[in-house]
């Protein structure tokens, strides 16, 4: 039977990660069955979100200041 809100497999980029709705974003994902790829600026408070993840060890942190972006990195716009 299908099921709309099944994420096996689907890999989910969460930006803003380590709090609020998108820490609540990132639970819900893993607990669908998502892989999700979590990103803010405060690496601690994401390593605490990803303790709380439905399967940690599928899910990836990077630490980004998307307010400090430069621009550059060959990126289109």
């Amino acid at each position: 039977m299908y099921n709309p809100m099944n994420l096996e497999g689907k890999r989910i980029l969460i930006t803003g990660a380590s709090s609020g709705i998108g820490a609540a974003c990132a639970r819900t994902a893993s607990r669908l069955g998502a892989h999700v790829i979590m990103v803010a600026r405060n690496i601690e408070r994401l390593r605490n979100v990803q303790k709380e993840l439905f399967n940690p060890v599928e899910s990836r942190l990077f630490c980004a200041d998307f307010a400090n972006f430069s621009g550059g990195g060959g990126g289109h716009r």
